[in-house]
């Protein structure tokens, strides 16, 4: 799930650079579907083992995310890489 978000943030990135332009083309409009492609993702994945109450509740936490990649885009590749390396390195 981190490795999708870093992907989520290049697409929202992509988005903040062709929002507001006239000639903008179908390939790079590819990017648009980060919102729906995050919402599927979370709800596959978040709370797996969660029913209920607490699956909802995880899923809103969580989805508190796609706010920031709209607010913060690419600035937030050092937190999420910060955290991907100290994974790795506490295996």
């Amino acid at each position: 799930m981190i490795y999708r978000l870093n992907q989520f943030v290049e697409m929202a990135e992509k988005e903040r650079r062709i929002v507001g332009r006239e000639d903008v083309s179908l390939e790079e409009m590819e990017c648009l579907k980060w919102h729906a492609l995050f919402h599927y993702t979370a709800e596959r994945n978040v709370g797996k083992d969660l029913k209920g109450q607490e699956k909802e509740s995880a899923l809103n936490e969580f989805s508190q995310t796609a706010s920031w990649l709209k607010t913060y885009g690419s600035q937030l590749r050092i937190a999420l890489w910060d955290i991907i390396y100290n994974q790795r390195r506490g295996r």
